[in-house]
């Protein structure tokens, strides 16, 4: 019986896990929606993040070409608005932070508080 639940658990997960993937990097009436990452050739992740009807909008992390660092914070209309941070990726230790109005201006200057 056990190993019935278990099987059963696993097939669920494989289904669920399947229909994820499925909702990275796909448009909407030709336009990006949804949760959207970007490699380099190399490999590693060049950006990840939120599209509302072909706009970055919402919570995105963008790396270094290392891959050792990122910056993170949120868009909207793919302008950065409030906090941003500097982050060692490994870690998670955020480095510095910089403020963003909304409009393509730094308010808060880079901070190195950590």
């Amino acid at each position: 019986m056990k190993q019935l639940i278990l099987g059963i658990c696993f097939l669920v997960c494989g289904f669920v896990c399947v229909g994820q993937n499925d909702t990275i990097n796909q448009k909407v009436k030709g336009k990006k929606e949804g949760y959207w990452i970007k490699h380099r050739a190399n490999g590693q992740i060049k950006w990840e993040g939120y599209y509302v009807k072909g706009e970055k909008t919402g919570y995105w992390k963008i790396y270094n070409k290392e891959g050792t660092h990122y910056s993170e914070g949120k868009l909207i209309n793919g302008e950065r608005i409030g906090d941003w941070y500097y982050v060692h990726a490994k870690s998670g230790t955020k480095l510095d932070k910089t403020v963003w109005d909304g409009k393509g201006n730094c308010v808060g200057g880079a901070t190195l508080s950590w």
